[in-house]
């Protein structure tokens, strides 16, 4: 009989460390369950990343969008607040609205946005560069 831990007895706790194992580190990730489920429901860092692991075949979470990834509040108000908005004017908005500490470099932001939401083009007015000559 394989014996079953904290985690594949409690739904509740499954669930809520599959929405945030992609955004923390292992550490990061049993602090939060600890501060939302108490200590006597939540398993070790180490349990965590072998039920993590377990679950996914080997592979560890994906790592985050460097910090910007682990800023939920600022990702959101990037994804919203793009459209029509170059990255450089993005970035000021992020400034005016959020501590400087917290806003990231306009690459970072750019980084970002091509890995969730992938590169895009204009329709109109694109040239393919390499068939001019």
């Amino acid at each position: 009989m394989v014996a079953r831990g904290k985690i594949q007895k409690d739904p509740e706790l499954q669930e809520y460390i599959g929405m945030i194992i992609d955004r923390m580190t292992y550490d990061a990730t049993h602090q939060a369950c600890v501060e939302r489920f108490g200590e006597e429901r939540v398993p070790s860092r180490s349990a965590i990343a072998r039920y993590w692991r377990a679950k996914n075949n080997g592979h560890p979470p994906r790592p985050p969008f460097s910090t910007l990834g682990r800023d939920p509040e600022l990702c959101a108000f990037i994804d919203t607040e793009k459209a029509g908005r170059t990255f450089e004017q993005l970035y000021d908005f992020c400034c005016e609205i959020f501590d400087a500490s917290r806003v990231p470099s306009i690459c970072t932001i750019n980084r970002y946005w091509i890995r969730a939401h992938g590169r895009t083009r204009r329709k109109r007015g694109y040239k393919n560069l390499k068939n001019e000559s």
